[in-house]
């Protein structure tokens, strides 16, 4: 049996419209404040799309954050508030 585990949360639907198909452009390391960015390029014949998926990794508030090429965030893998959140 070949079947493969469908993920229909907002983030995976997300993960997956902005990366398949994609190659990796960049990645950087930002120490103080514990992100690494991985920067990805997916083009067809109709347009190039850039996204950035940055990695954060701040004690027990680690976060996973999609962003298009005008630094919008278009989805997290979870959702702080400003109550929540150290920044």
């Amino acid at each position: 049996d070949n079947k493969t585990q469908q993920y229909n949360k907002a983030f995976d639907i997300m993960l997956q419209k902005r990366f398949r198909n994609s190659y990796i452009d960049n990645i950087a390391l930002d120490s103080a404040d514990r992100v690494i960015s991985i920067k990805a390029i997916s083009a067809n014949k109709y347009r190039k799309t850039t996204s950035t998926l940055y990695l954060e990794f701040t004690s027990n508030k680690t976060n996973i954050i999609i962003v298009d090429e005008n630094k919008k965030i278009k989805e997290a893998l979870r959702h702080i508030n400003a109550n929540i959140s150290s920044r």
